[in-house]
């Protein structure tokens, strides 16, 4: 483990000279650094089926890792992280605008009474006339709100 963490520092070192200084770059790297500094003499363990897959998917081990081609396999690496962040972030996003959406209330229509009381010239239609035609003014905002 110790080799291989001084493997991925060497080579995301080298990936930094080529390309750009990156500010996440160069504090994994000083992570890295630090963590190779404290760890104890290792002992063997067991990794579970999933983390051996993805790493032998981006080249970190498996034949891919025996071309030495150990930049392009840090880069396939990167880019599932970045991947994964980007993936988080519209999750976190996404909860976020459904969390402030207001939830949809269900309508509630007006009572015969409110109608009544709320027409200001009670004298001009019939009874059931208002009622109608207030049931049409809110079928047709209903429409609109629904």
């Amino acid at each position: 483990m110790k080799q291989l963490i001084a493997d991925l520092i060497s080579a995301m070192e080298y990936h930094v000279e080529q390309t750009r200084p990156v500010h996440m770059t160069t504090v994994a790297i000083q992570a890295a650094k630090d963590a190779l500094k404290a760890m104890p003499a290792q002992e063997p363990v067991a990794v579970d089926a999933t983390t051996m897959e993805l790493a032998e998917s981006v080249g970190l081990i498996g034949p891919a890792s025996r071309t030495h081609d150990l930049h392009a396999a840090i880069q396939r690496f990167h880019d599932l992280i970045c991947a994964n962040a980007t993936l988080k972030a519209a999750k976190m996003a996404a909860d976020a605008i459904s969390e402030a959406t207001p939830p949809k209330r269900e309508w509630v229509g007006l009572t015969d009474e409110e109608i009544h009381k709320a027409d200001p010239l009670p004298h001009v239609m019939f009874d059931q006339q208002r009622i109608d035609f207030a049931r049409a003014i809110e079928a047709k905002l209903k429409e609109r709100n629904a």
